[in-house]
Formats: C-alpha cells, sequence, structure tokens
C-alpha cells in the first residue's frame, strides 16, 4: 500500500463509515472496512490486523460512554469462548483455505439473519452457557480470520439486554476486551509491522468523528428499529462473505 495523501483520505473516510456503523449497530466496523482494505493493502491478514486495531479502538470509545450500562458477568463466557478459538486459529490460520469458511460463515449469517428478520417477534436466544459459549466461539472464529465476529454476538446479546444502551454497551466491552487479546497474540506472532501501526494511528481520528455521527444516529432509534437494523446487517455481511473473492 503506498501511503500517499489520497490513499490515505480513502482509507480515513472509510474508516468514518465503518466507525459511524459500529456505533449504530453495536458491531459493523471489520465488516465494512473489509470491503476494501484487502484491495488496498499487501495481503489480507495485513487488512484483518488492521482492521482488528481499528476495530478495538472503536470498541474502546463507545465501552467508555456507555460504561454505566456495561453488565460484566454478561461477557465472561462469550471471551472464554473467543479466546480458545482464536488462540487456536491465529496461529494457523496462513495455512486455512479462507475462501472455502468464508463462504460456509457467510451462508450461515445469511440464513440466521433472514431467519431473524422473518421471526425477529417470536425469536429469543435464551442468555444460557451454551449460547453465551457458541456465540464467543463463532464470533472468536470469525473475528480472528476476517476481522469480522460482531454478528453472532450482536444477535446474542440483543436478546440478553434490556435497552439499546445496555445492548451496546456489552458488545462493546466485549468486543474491546476480545480485540485486545487476539492483537496481542498477534504482536506476539510477528503479524504487526510498521505499516499496520502507522495506518492505526491514523484511522483513529477516523474512529473518533465516526463515533461522534454515529451516536446522533443511535438516540433516535427505539428497541425494534435496533434489531431490524442489526440484522439486515447481518444479512449485508452474509452476502459480502458469500461474494468476496
Amino acid at each position: 500500500m503506498q501511503l500517499d495523501l489520497t490513499m490515505m483520505a480513502v482509507f480515513f473516510l472509510i474508516c468514518v463509515c465503518g466507525s459511524v456503523i459500529q456505533a449504530v449497530c453495536g458491531f459493523g466496523f471489520g465488516v465494512f472496512v473489509m470491503m476494501f482494505l484487502p484491495y488496498m493493502m499487501p495481503s489480507t491478514l495485513s487488512a484483518v490486523v488492521v482492521a482488528s486495531l481499528l476495530g478495538m479502538s472503536s470498541s474502546g470509545i463507545l465501552a467508555l460512554r456507555y460504561r454505566r450500562q456495561i453488565r460484566p458477568r454478561k461477557v465472561v463466557v462469550p471471551l472464554l469462548a473467543y479466546f480458545i478459538v482464536s488462540t487456536f486459529l491465529v496461529r494457523v490460520s496462513v495455512t486455512m483455505n479462507e475462501v472455502l469458511i468464508r463462504r460456509l460463515l457467510g451462508g450461515l449469517m445469511l440464513i440466521l439473519s433472514i431467519y431473524f428478520i422473518r421471526f425477529s417477534d417470536r425469536v429469543h436466544i435464551r442468555p444460557t452457557r451454551v449460547n453465551a459459549f457458541a456465540a464467543g466461539a463463532l464470533g472468536g472464529a470469525m473475528s480472528t480470520l476476517f476481522g469480522m465476529g460482531g454478528p453472532p454476538i450482536s444477535a446474542y446479546y440483543l436478546s440478553d439486554s434490556d435497552s439499546n444502551e445496555e445492548y451496546l454497551a456489552s458488545i462493546q466491552f466485549y468486543t474491546v476486551l476480545s480485540n485486545v487479546y487476539v492483537n496481542t497474540v498477534r504482536v506476539a506472532n510477528g503479524l504487526c509491522g510498521r505499516l499496520e501501526l502507522i495506518l492505526w494511528a491514523v484511522g483513529i481520528f477516523a474512529v473518533l468523528l465516526g463515533g461522534q455521527l454515529g451516536k446522533r444516529i443511535f438516540s433516535r432509534l427505539d428497541g425494534d428499529a435496533l434489531r431490524r437494523l442489526v440484522y439486515a446487517f447481518m444479512a449485508v455481511s452474509g452476502v459480502i462473505m458469500l461474494l468476496k473473492r
């Protein structure tokens, strides 16, 4: 990736848009930016690292903003599952068939989102330890391999939150802790270099701007509207993963 002014401006705009989506839906930064970054950077893995670092920053800002609504006990089991899956996949990701796995996960996301949209008034994911572990494990796999682990855990927290603010606080707290962990593992394995750190530093300013814009939209949504928006974005994420080469 050439660090010229035009390319950096495009990168900045992409990060602003991704941060707006994250602030409104509770996830989606990685999904959006990964539509573009792999074509701008030396490798998909490098793009995933940048998306993860900036997603961590976006979630950290939002978690701080909604810190009073955070319920730490709700993130313990999903985080445990995330740690187990991501630790394994970080080490083997370079040898896996990304296209096949991405399409399988994309198909699953699309099917689930259509089901949730069609039956959203009757669907309720029980906040059991099994469901929490499954959501965290799937989120860990998607985040580690593709930099977009929000959809599974967002579906779980939508059913386990009493308000829009509690939902956003829970998923951001989970996301920032999980990303701190997986990025530490990446650094330890030599997967984060000078280019990734430069783009992270530049992108933080875009994340701050996008977060402020997204806050204004989020404050106007009721619970039903938020659910429809999240499930619709899950469908879009699934299609992107299915079609992306």
